[in-house]
């Protein structure tokens, strides 16, 4: 057996604090049949401020590959009770 390891990532549409709407991006790693979510750390230094965030984060969406959005409306929990009332 062939051990794969995928770095993925996808994009998600959130509002922040603010009311703004941003994109996250997401990163996990496929293990096997297993998908595990990776954070990018933010690193402050004595400043409060990352200086390599950006730097790190550009690297890990150059070589993820990209997820398709999450289907929401495949969800079996809400169908199921959907059909049960």
């Amino acid at each position: 057996m062939e051990n794969m390891v995928k770095l993925q990532m996808r994009k998600v549409p959130y509002t922040n604090s603010e009311g703004k709407e941003k994109i996250a991006t997401n990163f996990f790693v496929m293990c096997g049949n297993v998908q595990v979510p990776i954070e990018v750390k933010y690193f402050k230094n004595d400043d409060g401020v990352d200086l390599n965030y950006n730097g790190r984060k550009t690297v890990m969406e150059s070589y993820a590959e990209v997820l398709p959005p999450k289907d929401t409306s495949a969800n079996p929990q809400s169908k199921k009770s959907s059909e049960s009332k």
